[in-house]
């Protein structure tokens, strides 16, 4: 931009305003609330962006763990589970066994075979969103109690290593 349009454009900020967030012009908060409480204004939208940002993160990471299986196919794995648990230790209700065995037939396996596969994919998957909401909390916890810029950017490098570990344990 050149030097007369450079101002036309006031950065923004999606400041809260009572209940809502509200993306506001800097220079008009500033004027209207005073730079000392403008300031404090920025700072907690950007802890709510960064809270957003490991949010985001925890999205992302629960569909490429889980081949972004739709939350409707997610509803079903503990319905599979507890059935293929039953199926693997002679506990299964007809409807359980016959669910198990529909599946199996379609698949071409046994379904003994597809119960062990489906409680060794369960087991997985509790360790997964053991550790995702670990680090969702801890990233939380930290952005919360930041109180400096300086504070949030280590709250945020602090929640990518532990998600680039998480993610290297997981697929190690």
């Amino acid at each position: 931009m050149s030097d007369t349009t450079d101002n036309l454009v006031a950065p923004t900020v999606n400041v809260l305003i009572g209940q809502e967030r509200v993306p506001y012009p800097m220079d008009m908060l500033v004027a209207e609330y005073g730079a000392a409480t403008a300031g404090k204004m920025v700072f907690e939208a950007a802890q709510h962006q960064a809270r957003s940002n490991v949010d985001e993160q925890f999205d992302l990471i629960m569909r490429k763990q889980t081949g972004n299986a739709s939350v409707e196919e997610r509803d079903t794995w503990k319905t599979k589970e507890e059935a293929s648990r039953a199926i693997l230790d002679d506990s299964a209700t007809p409807a359980q066994a016959q669910m198990i065995a529909l599946e199996a037939q379609f698949r071409g396996v046994e379904p003994a075979a597809l119960a062990q596969n489906v409680v060794a994919k369960s087991d997985g998957f509790k360790i997964l969103i053991g550790m995702a909401a670990g680090i969702k909390a801890k990233a939380h916890a930290a952005i919360d109690a930041a109180t400096s810029e300086a504070e949030l950017i280590a709250a945020g490098d602090a929640a990518r290593a532990d998600i680039a570990g998480a993610l290297a344990q997981l697929n190690g």
